[in-house]
């Protein structure tokens, strides 16, 4: 099969919710690229399969192809139960200069506070170089899922 159309398939079967096909798309094609790997460990986060993620990213790790900063993103949010791997995904992240976009410092913020890890967000946003209408949010949402409701309404009116 066509890689692209490989790709596609697992997009269009994740969003339907059916892993199962989306898994045995990723498995008939003869030789998956990166684009297949990071849409079916999206697809595992995205549809509640985190261990199914991590699998699939380790797996990822010991072949042939690198995990760009896409990979990455999609896969940070299949740690928030597992915070000490997150945090050397971080650090990892970092040492590869992926830090720098937007979208990956925003899944780590959104990693820190699905971890119940919150000061670690707080200064992942401070050290952060622009903030974009997602940083807020995760921000704020950060702070109400922790209870810290004050904090949560003083970032709303900033």
């Amino acid at each position: 099969m066509d890689q692209f159309v490989v790709t596609g398939l697992i997009n269009f079967y994740a969003k339907c919710g059916r892993l199962d096909l989306a898994r045995r798309s990723f498995d008939e094609a003869e030789a998956p690229e990166l684009h297949a790997w990071t849409a079916l460990i999206g697809g595992c986060v995205q549809l509640g399969s985190g261990r199914e993620a991590i699998d699939l990213f380790c797996k990822l790790l010991s072949s042939d192809l690198k995990p760009s900063e896409r990979t990455y993103s999609s896969v940070l949010g299949a740690f928030a139960d597992v915070k000490e791997v997150g945090k050397q995904i971080h650090c990892r992240i970092v040492k590869l200069g992926f830090d720098s976009f937007s979208f990956i410092s925003n899944a780590l913020l959104d990693f820190y506070s699905k971890s119940d890890l919150f000061e670690e967000s707080l200064n992942l946003f401070q050290e952060m170089k622009e903030h974009d209408v997602v940083s807020w949010n995760t921000l704020i949402a950060g702070c109400v899922s922790s209870g810290r409701y004050e904090e949560a309404m003083r970032f709303l009116t900033l």
